[in-house]
């Protein structure tokens, strides 16, 4: 019997190009065929103006989500990602489209924990840079480098903006599990994290990984295997 295969649609974080997954492609098992989607203003749609509003991010991606859904997938966000990835969902239960079977979600508290510092994308640059390093997920070597610098600072703060600015509204929960993958060494808590059961009846299971907000890519093997197992457990029970 052929095995069945899965698509992963992947949600960027702040700064990040569909590039920024390569580290899970190459740890994808077979079967698992991962689909970076790419924001405006960065990697092949560098000329397109920055979105700074996290809806209209979602509705620029939407269509192409749309137009790409051709077997059964999930989707995966990590921190703006996560949030990008949950309104996105929303959009396709209103569009009667088919509906993913899971959603892994990381370095993200529930969407109805407000972030503890929001307007981090106010902040003079080198107050702005030390926020980001401090996250973990760039070198220092890029914002010593000007030219490098410039070219990601208006990046950052427009993906910083679109995460800090989004208003939460309840609405009705979908029937889809989540996997909530945090790092022990960030600032977000299991129980942060368990609110993402307010948004599903399907069911929440929170994982922990050793790292900061960034401990993502210490595991990309991991966690591309279990993603994998989850979805091959799905495909059985459906």
């Amino acid at each position: 019997m052929r095995e069945t295969e899965f698509d992963l649609f992947c949600l960027p974080f702040s700064g990040a190009s569909a590039y920024s997954y390569k580290p899970f492609a190459d740890h994808a098992p077979s079967g698992l065929r991962l689909i970076p989607l790419e924001l405006p203003g960065r990697g092949r749609r560098l000329r397109e103006p920055l979105l700074t509003d996290l809806r209209q991010m979602v509705g620029d991606l939407l269509p192409r989500v749309r137009a790409a859904i051709t077997r059964p997938y999930a989707v995966y966000g990590h921190s703006l990602g996560a949030l990008l990835g949950f309104y996105l969902v929303k959009e396709l239960v209103e569009a009667g489209e088919p509906l993913p079977l899971y959603l892994f979600f990381s370095g993200r508290a529930g969407p109805s924990i407000p972030y503890e510092e929001n307007e981090r994308h106010l902040l003079p640059r080198d107050q702005f840079f030390d926020k980001v390093l401090a996250m973990g997920g760039s070198p220092s070597a890029v914002f010593a480098d000007e030219e490098m610098a410039v070219f990601f600072e208006p990046i950052l703060r427009a993906d910083f903006c679109a995460a800090e600015t989004c208003v939460y509204q309840t609405s009705a929960p979908f029937d889809i599990p989540i996997d909530v993958l945090i790092g022990t060494d960030e600032k977000i808590s299991e129980t942060q994290a368990m609110a993402w059961s307010r948004e599903t009846n399907a069911g929440v299971e929170v994982l922990e990984f050793p790292g900061n907000h960034f401990f993502i890519f210490d595991h990309s093997e991991a966690i591309m295997q279990h993603i994998s197992s989850r979805l091959r457990y799905c495909s059985q029970v459906v």
